[in-house]
C-alpha cells in the first residue's frame, strides 16, 4: 500500500520523510488511542480491579512527571534516526509494527476497560508540578489502563533504537545504560504519578517482551536498511 501511495518517498528529504513518519502514526495511533481514551470515559466501566496494596503505598512524586513526559521525546527521535537514508525500511517497519501494537492495546482497552482510581494522590499539588498534572488529566481519561502504553511503545522504540546506534557504531557502553536508565525511569514514573497500576506496567513488559521476541526481532535482525 505505501508503495502504491507514496512510490516517490525514497526521493523525500530526511526532515520529509520523518514528519510523513510521525503523521502516520498520529492518524493511526494517537488519534485512535484519542478516541478510545473518550469512548472508555463515556461508558464509564470497569470489568477488573487490579489494585494491589503496593499501588496506594507507592509514594507520589510529582517530580517523576518530567519521565513520564519525556516519553513523547521518543517518537521524534525514532522518526528522525528511521528517516534515515541507509535504514528508511526499518524506519517505516518500526512505524507500522508500532502502530499495529498499539492497536492490540486499543482492542484490550475495549474489551476490559479498568478505570485507574489513584489520581485523588494528586489532588493538592501546586505551581508548575500542578499545571503539567492538570494538563494530563485534561486531555486523557483515568482508563486505556492495560497494559500501558507509556511502558510497551516505549520499550519496543529503544529495543529498536538501540540497535541501530549499535549497527552504526555510535553508542557507548556508557549511553546505552544512559538510555535504560531513562527508560527505567519513565517506567517507574506511570506508577509514581498515580498514572497506572502495577499490572498495567506488567502487563505491559510481558506483552512488549513477547512482541520483541516474535514479531520485531526477528524482521530487523533479517533488514538492516
Amino acid at each position: 500500500m505505501l508503495q502504491r501511495w507514496f512510490p516517490q518517498r525514497g526521493a523525500w528529504t530526511r526532515p520529509v520523510h520523518a514528519a510523513w513518519l510521525g503523521g502516520l502514526f498520529l492518524l493511526l495511533s494517537a488519534f485512535p488511542y484519542t478516541l478510545v481514551n473518550r469512548l472508555a470515559g463515556w461508558r464509564d466501566a470497569s470489568v477488573l480491579n487490579v489494585e494491589t496494596p503496593l499501588d496506594t503505598s507507592l509514594p507520589f512524586l510529582p517530580w517523576m512527571v518530567v519521565p513520564y513526559i519525556s516519553f513523547y521525546a521518543y517518537f521524534p527521535l525514532m522518526f528522525w534516526m528511521g528517516a534515515a537514508k541507509h535504514r528508511r525500511h526499518q524506519g517505516e517497519l518500526l512505524t507500522l509494527r508500532l502502530i499495529q501494537a498499539s492497536w492490540v492495546a486499543f482492542v484490550i482497552f475495549l474489551v476490559f476497560p479498568v478505570h485507574v482510581d489513584l489520581r485523588h494522590q494528586t489532588a493538592d499539588v501546586e505551581g508548575l508540578w500542578g499545571s503539567l498534572f492538570d494538563a494530563i488529566h485534561a486531555v486523557d481519561t483515568p482508563y486505556n489502563a492495560w497494559p500501558s502504553l507509556h511502558v510497551l511503545q516505549s520499550l519496543l522504540v529503544v529495543l529498536v533504537v538501540v540497535r541501530w546506534l549499535e549497527n552504526d557504531g555510535t553508542i557507548s557502553r556508557r549511553l546505552c545504560a544512559l538510555v535504560w536508565l531513562a527508560w527505567i525511569s519513565l517506567v517507574l514514573s506511570t506508577m509514581l504519578v498515580k498514572q497506572h497500576y502495577l499490572f498495567d506496567v506488567a502487563t505491559a513488559l510481558a506483552i512488549g517482551a513477547l512482541m520483541w521476541r516474535g514479531w520485531f526481532r526477528p524482521v530487523f535482525s533479517q533488514t538492516t536498511h
